[in-house]
């Protein structure tokens, strides 16, 4: 059968009383998941097998557990921190449970390759945009050990809080301080407004320098940071920081 123009197979078996089972399978590839409402822009590419098994009960109380092999995706920072390269395995399942004006993904478990585990839940609004996010276990690269939340407020605004006690920030940091790019349609994934609350026991970055004892805030509007601030150490204890100010005149300094 097709789905919106996207090719899947489907078993549903529905006793005289009770509910329906339901097994399907499909791969999506970027126009697929266009087509289906879940693009997501350039944070992810390329094509993304599937296999769906759940009930669709009458009293609006579903479940659908769902298992996705990454091997093929190229990710970049589609959660803050994690990027992979097409052909590194990965994979993930979590259960998927609709509401009146939200999608829940609970018992979210993502192995992506060395070093690399994800698991929490997460919950979208209608246009599949982030509501509210919580992975206790939040360790996108290698040696890891950080945990994350994340809420969209009222503004819009999505409020992250990263702690933990290492992180591999280069990928993260270079996402965050790319500032904005031309919207052409695709970049709704790199233009979220958010504010990130972050506080660890070490920063690796680029070259083998690390930050100790980092203290960060920074607020990003329209793809442009508008505030940071940064407590740390460095080398043996040196103590750095860091500050963004902004002036009437909307000069940063």
């Amino acid at each position: 059968m097709k789905i919106s123009g996207q090719a899947a197979s489907l078993d549903y078996r529905k006793p005289a009383d009770g509910d329906a089972d339901v097994k399907l399978s499909a791969t999506l590839d970027d126009a697929g998941r266009a087509r289906l409402g879940l693009d997501l822009g350039p944070a992810i590419s390329g094509s993304i097998p599937i296999k769906l098994i759940g009930k669709i009960s009458s009293d609006h109380d579903s479940k659908m557990g769902i298992e996705a092999d990454l091997t093929q995706l190229k990710l970049d920072n589609i959660l803050p921190g994690w990027s992979k390269v097409p052909g590194r395995s990965g994979k993930a399942t979590f259960n998927v449970v609709p509401k009146a004006q939200s999608t829940r993904f609970e018992d979210v478990v993502i192995d992506g390759g060395p070093g690399v585990s994800i698991r929490g839940s997460l919950e979208v609004d209608q246009n599949g945009d982030l509501l509210n996010a919580n992975f206790p276990t939040y360790a996108p690269s290698e040696g890891d050990k950080a945990s994350l939340k994340a809420e969209r407020g009222q503004d819009g605004v999505v409020k992250v809080t990263i702690r933990g006690e290492v992180f591999d920030g280069r990928s993260f940091l270079k996402s965050a301080m790319s500032g904005s790019s031309k919207d052409d349609g695709k970049n709704k994934a790199k233009n979220i407004d958010f504010d990130v609350d972050l506080k660890l026991g070490a920063v690796a970055g680029a070259n083998g320098e690390a930050l100790r004892s980092v203290d960060l805030k920074m607020s990003r509007r329209s793809g442009i940071i508008k505030a940071f601030s940064l407590n740390g150490k460095v080398g043996r204890d040196t103590p750095v920081s860091a500050e963004m100010r902004g002036s009437l005149a909307g000069a940063r300094t």
